[in-house]
Order: C-alpha cells, then structure tokens, then sequence
C-alpha cells in the first residue's frame, strides 16, 4: 500500500478502475483493489483472539491508572509511518501492540505500562522461548518495533 502526501487541503477518496484513494488516521494512501484473501489458518486465529482479548482487557480490566500510564507512555514514545512522519497513537494500540507479541512468544501478558519511553530494538527480544514449532522472522536492521498489530507501515512475517 503506498501513503500519499497531497497538498495541503486537498483530499481524495474513491476508486477509479482498479485503484482506490483513501484516507485513515496516518493519511493518505492509494492501493489497488483486492479481493481480500482469509487463509484462516491456526495461527492466524490465534493471534486474532490475542488481539481481541487484549481489547476487552484494556477496556474492562485494566485500572485508570494502567491506562492512563500506557497514554503517557504513548505520547512521549515516537511511532513512524512509511514516509517517517511521526504518527500519534493512543496507549491501548501499544498495550495491545506489546502484549500479542509477547502472548505469541508464550511470555506473560504485562498490563503497567513501560517508564522507559522507547521501543524495544529487535535484538531485545528473547526468542529463547520458542519451542521448534514457532519461528518469528522480524523485519530489517534497525526495525525498532516486532510487533504487526495496527502497525503503520513496517513489514513483518509471523510463523
């Protein structure tokens, strides 16, 4: 998917043949148009759930306090799109952003938010916990975030 930058105050939306211009909150983009593809694999159901229970925890069990601690973290840790314009993402996409990878890596789930405000570098992750069976393939030098879940942009491969 390409992210477009328009000039300012101009906005496009639609499609025109096989090619659709939209908008979503990191801006403008232009795809062409696909017929979506739900292998629906294992896997991809487990991560599906992963996703939707750390939702209904952070709305349900999470405390005030958690919450707000992830949206400081939030605000003071940068997250880039393709073109590397910073993009402001509230605290629960990085609690769920965090939380699925670690679920998938069988780690704990952690619901305080961190107070070092960065991202973990891919050399961090302890892939030490994976039985044969899971093999996670991050992305290139210098990816600083493994972690797919509402990402804007960085390409990742899950197994």
């Amino acid at each position: 998917m390409a992210l477009v930058v328009l000039p300012e105050g101009q906005q496009r939306s639609g499609s025109i043949g096989g090619t659709v211009w939209s908008r979503n909150s990191a801006g403008a983009y232009i795809r062409n148009r696909s017929v979506p593809v739900n292998p629906n694999t294992d896997r991809q159901v487990a991560v599906r759930n992963y996703v939707k229970n750390l939702t209904i925890r952070w709305a349900n069990t999470l405390t005030q306090p958690q919450r707000d601690a992830w949206d400081v973290y939030a605000a003071n840790v940068d997250w880039l799109n393709k073109l590397g314009d910073s993009v402001n993402l509230t605290g629960m996409p990085h609690y769920v952003r965090c939380n699925t990878l670690r679920l998938v890596l069988l780690q704990t789930r952690i619901d305080d938010a961190p107070i070092i405000f960065n991202l973990a570098a891919a050399e961090e992750l302890d892939a030490g916990v994976l039985g044969e069976a899971h093999v996670v393939k991050l992305g290139g030098a210098g990816v600083s975030n493994p972690v797919a879940v509402g990402d804007a942009g960085r390409s990742r491969n899950w197994r």
